[in-house]
This record gives C-alpha cells, structure tokens and sequence, in this order.
C-alpha cells in the first residue's frame, strides 16, 4: 500500500500548491482521485516536465495530466465503465463529473441542469451536456460534442485529441458565448498560442490558430461547417483540426490559450 499512499499524497500536495498558488476558483469540477484499491502498483511512477503522472502496474497502465486547476485523466487502458461523481455547489446548484472508457461511449446528459465536465477518455465518443455550464473534453478518437445551453467549453488536453485525419465535431456551438480550450496543448508544449483569424495562411510561428468557413454536402444538400485549425510546431501546416456545425464568425475571445 505504500506507492498508492504516496501517489496519493503527492496528487493532493500539488493540488493544494496549484490552488494556492493560482488563488482562482476551479475551472474544472475538483475531484479526488482513491488509488486505495490498486494495491498492485508498481514503482513505475514518473512525473515529467509536462506535469504528467505516468504509472503501471499489474493490469493498469494510466496516465494523469495534472494542471493547476484540474486533473485530467488523459488516457486509462482498462476503463470499462463509466463513473458519475455528482456534487452540490456552494450556490446550491448541482456539479456533476463524468468519466467514459476506452472505447466508444454515448454520454448523454441533455436532461441535466447540473454543470456537467465530461471525460470521454478513448474511442469515438457522442458527448451531450445538458443545460448547465458544461465542459467536455472527448480526449481521444474523432468525437461528437454538444454543449446545449448554458457557456460551454470544449476542452482539449493533446494534439492527437482531435487530428487532421479523424477529426472532432462541435454541434451547437455559441460563438457569443462558448469557448474552443487549447491551453493545455499550448502549456504542454511551452508554445505562446495565438489566434489568427479567418483564413489566414500560417506563417511558420508555432502555436498559430486559424478557422475557415467551408460548405459541405450532406444527403445532397448544401451545409456549412467551421473548420478550426492549429499548427502547434510552426512547419506552416496543421497538426490539429475541429469542426463546428454550421458557419460562424470566430474571434480571440472564443479561444482559451
């Protein structure tokens, strides 16, 4: 029991320090993590410059991205189930968390009132929040998200979250009111993001992000999406890709770096 225990207090200290040293409320619904049962783990335990807790152990292999705000569970080899965590706020509202497996998971809290975040972890996931102030985070796989009502925030831990190849898809998004989050990426890989705006050419400066309006045909008919676009390494090509259902009109203020 002594690698859990350990683990587990160096979660709780760097939570704490993260806390204090930020003094801001969190953005993310905090949680605490019980490794009690994993009484299997090994000393397989890293912590590397990208605040990341790497461990292994006797059927596990999990990796945790620790920000100063949050911990986001990235990846778990064997999620099988999904985990709600339902708490009171100190408004008297409701906060839920919401943590899916490995493979494709359909989570669908549109009869919420709670403000939702919402882990899809692996697989190609169907993401919905409910009426709340929601954040979902589909993590890998191309994944569908829709916020509903409320601010919502769409939040992305890794390039590899939503790739030029298997793309995520935003339904619902507000341009007056919700948010893409990409400051994770831009911490993890010490890049200085910054918006570009609409159709403009990368220039080669890592962590430059663009949209574009493209129109589409679906069962014959003419649609618009918006394509959201980042070149995180500055080679003047995208690396990360997302779709926004339908045409919007994006500015710096719909982003989080």
């Amino acid at each position: 029991m002594l690698i859990p225990n350990l683990l587990a207090a160096v979660l709780a200290l760097y939570v704490l320090l993260s806390l204090k040293e930020k003094r801001t409320k969190c953005r993310y619904q905090c949680f605490a993590l019980n490794l009690s049962k994993h009484s299997a783990l090994d000393s397989q335990i890293k912590v590397d410059e990208s605040h990341t807790i790497n461990f292994t152990g006797k059927g596990i292999a999990m990796k945790i991205l620790l920000t100063a705000s949050a911990l986001l569970i990235a990846t778990s080899a064997h999620a099988s189930e999904i985990i709600k965590q339902k708490t009171r706020t100190p408004d008297g509202g409701c906060a839920q968390t919401i943590y899916g497996t490995s493979g494709a998971d359909i989570i669908d809290e549109s009869g919420s009132s709670c403000d939702e975040t919402i882990f899809g972890l692996g697989g190609d996931d169907t993401l919905i929040g409910g009426s709340g102030n929601d954040f979902l985070n589909g993590g890998g796989g191309a994944d569908t998200m829709t916020g509903n009502g409320g601010v919502n925030t769409y939040v992305y831990s890794d390039v590899s979250d939503s790739s030029v190849s298997g793309n995520d898809y935003i339904y619902g998004f507000n341009e007056a009111s919700d948010f893409i989050d990409l400051s994770a990426i831009c911490r993890r890989l010490g890049t200085p993001c910054s918006f570009i705006g609409r159709g403009t050419a990368f220039t080669g400066h890592p962590g430059q992000v663009r949209y574009q309006v493209r129109n589409v045909y679906k069962n014959g008919e003419e649609e618009f999406i918006t394509l959201v676009q980042a070149d995180f390494d500055g080679d003047g090509t995208a690396e990360f890709s997302t779709s926004l259902d339908g045409g919007h009109t994006l500015t710096s203020a719909n982003f989080r770096f």
